[in-house]
């Protein structure tokens, strides 16, 4: 199956630096129809880990994922939606922002408090067999409660399978099957970003209920804080939950993954 994305990839020959903003201006003007293909020949391995995700080769050059392999590379992505712009910073540039002021009132969690799992370990159960996402976060444990590190992308991403506007990605070869959604990576659906990206809120087409997720000294109760990644902590049952989601987040310690199942 070949597939390009309107916005969310970027070519190997792009290097991330410690911080990187890609402007898209007037994006609807500049989009034009192209022929890719998936790479399947060729494995993406970060820091000798192998990933799932597949290059899509254009005119001989690679493309992949920009906000999966900068979260690989543990660079905060995000996509300004209202200027078209992606942003991708380093945590040590992102550390910096916070220490001149920007240190949140949510509750501090330190990281002897927290029991982080695998970046791949969040996966959609689905009659009885697993799913892997389009893309991942940090996935953190307070006793048996799931958080994910907060991505914009993803978690657009899981409100979009919790609301069953989803489809399954054939990949027809070693790699696993996933699951992704028509708008991901071209738009956010079901999160509103409120102002310079340190402001969300999280919206259920299906109840109009609303989550509001502040990243900034307003924190929203309960989202932690991790104080030594400088990493703000989302519960996800608590979203679905707010949200009124017939679905919830499961940690199986015999797998040490966390399984999305619908009720």
């Amino acid at each position: 199956m070949s597939k390009m994305k309107k916005v969310g990839y970027v070519s190997l020959g792009v290097i991330l630096g410690a911080s990187l903003t890609v402007s898209v201006p007037a994006l609807a003007a500049t989009v034009k129809t192209i022929q890719a293909k998936i790479n399947s020949s060729v494995s993406v391995v970060v820091d000798g880990k192998k990933m799932s995700t597949q290059p899509i080769n254009y005119q001989n050059l690679n493309y992949l994922p920009v906000g999966e392999i900068g979260r690989a590379l543990d660079a905060d992505v995000s996509f300004d939606k209202s200027k078209n712009v992606i942003n991708i910073e380093s945590k040590e540039n992102s550390a910096a922002g916070d220490s001149n002021g920007g240190n949140s009132s949510s509750t501090l969690v330190s990281t002897d408090k927290l029991v982080k799992l695998d970046s791949t370990a969040l996966k959609l159960n689905l009659n009885n067999k697993e799913y892997g996402l389009a893309s991942s976060t940090s996935i953190y444990l307070v006793g048996k409660i799931p958080y994910i590190v907060f991505n914009s992308d993803v978690i657009d991403l899981i409100i979009s399978i919790a609301s069953n506007d989803y489809f399954i990605y054939e990949t027809n070869n070693d790699n696993p099957d996933f699951v992704t959604a028509n708008h991901y990576a071209n738009e956010y659906k079901y999160l509103e970003v409120i102002e310079k990206q340190k402001s969300y809120k999280l919206k259920s087409s299906e109840s109009n209920k609303t989550y509001d997720i502040a990243l900034n000294n307003q924190s929203s109760i309960g989202v932690l804080y991790n104080k030594d990644s400088k990493n703000y902590l989302v519960p996800l049952n608590d979203v679905f939950n707010k949200l009124e989601l017939k679905m919830e987040a499961v940690y199986e310690p015999q797998q040490e993954k966390v399984f999305l199942k619908f009720k």
